[in-house]
């Protein structure tokens, strides 16, 4: 799907959201594209990284509203694809039947997980550890055309704040399969050359927000990761520059590494 086709998807999905969007925040690929439009983000010469998905985060309970989410993404013609054998099933909620474009809803795990998935205003949602972390303090972004054809009064979304959202992809990290593990570094040099003149925002945010709201064996391990993920140059920072190249960007895997390590080491003080 074009760059074109994708933000007329998404404007599309947005619209579907609308009557929720004050309780929801997009967390992935989506969050990272929108980072370029925020006070603290600078210019950036490379297009952001192509993502196919839409995560979004949703609260485990949500007040009442006169249509679920399921029948808003039905109305707006997206249509639902079924995964696995949880009850309900992982599901995607594809525009049409074009499965490059759909929206998954994720909430955070709370204590062992007892279940993988529940369901939420009607849509399934999947339960997942470190999720919480980016819902603190999210951000609020005004979307509007040309760029996104939303009519003309521009519509507020949440996204994840860019400090949770390195400190989320650090957590999960060593979870994720090689090829996420590549893309997430990839967010992650992306994010921080995004914010290179804000790094010390990125930390009064960190120490002021997300720190105090994550359990203390989890800011450890953050405080910890640039030197022990990026210390020197390994296998996933290789993997990362592949991603990167593909992408029509070549950027070698000393320069990820490098950025990613002393990125890190200044918001994650």
């Amino acid at each position: 799907m074009k760059a074109a086709d994708e933000s007329a998807a998404f404007a599309r999905l947005v619209l579907a959201l609308r009557p929720y969007l004050g309780d929801l925040v997009l967390i992935g690929g989506w969050a990272q594209r929108l980072f370029r439009l925020h006070p603290w983000a600078q210019p950036v010469e490379f297009p952001p990284l192509l993502t196919q998905d839409v995560d979004v985060a949703i609260p485990k309970k949500l007040s009442p509203r006169a249509e679920g989410l399921r029948t808003l993404l039905r109305t707006a013609g997206f249509t639902e694809r079924f995964f696995g054998e949880d009850h309900p099933p992982v599901t995607h909620y594809q525009l049409g039947d074009d499965a490059t474009f759909y929206v998954e809803f994720l909430t955070p795990l709370v204590g062992p997980p007892k279940t993988r998935t529940s369901s939420v205003a009607g849509v399934a949602v999947q339960h997942l550890p470190h999720l919480a972390i980016l819902m603190i303090e999210p951000w609020s972004i005004s979307l509007g055309p040309p760029a996104y054809p939303l009519g003309s009064t521009p519509i507020e979304v949440r996204i994840a704040n860019a400090t949770g959202y390195l400190a989320q992809k650090l957590l999960v990290l060593d979870k994720r399969n090689p090829d996420a593990r590549a893309k997430d570094i990839l967010y992650i040099h992306d994010t921080l050359l995004t914010f290179g003149r804000s790094l010390a925002d990125l930390e009064r945010l960190w120490i002021d927000r997300v720190a105090p709201g994550i359990h203390r064996n989890a800011a450890r391990m953050l405080r910890g990761s640039p030197g022990a993920l990026f210390s020197q140059t390994t296998d996933p920072a290789r993997a990362a520059s592949r991603v990167a190249t593909a992408a029509g960007r070549p950027v070698t895997p000393e320069e990820i590494a490098a950025v990613c390590r002393t990125g890190l080491a200044r918001v994650f003080t």
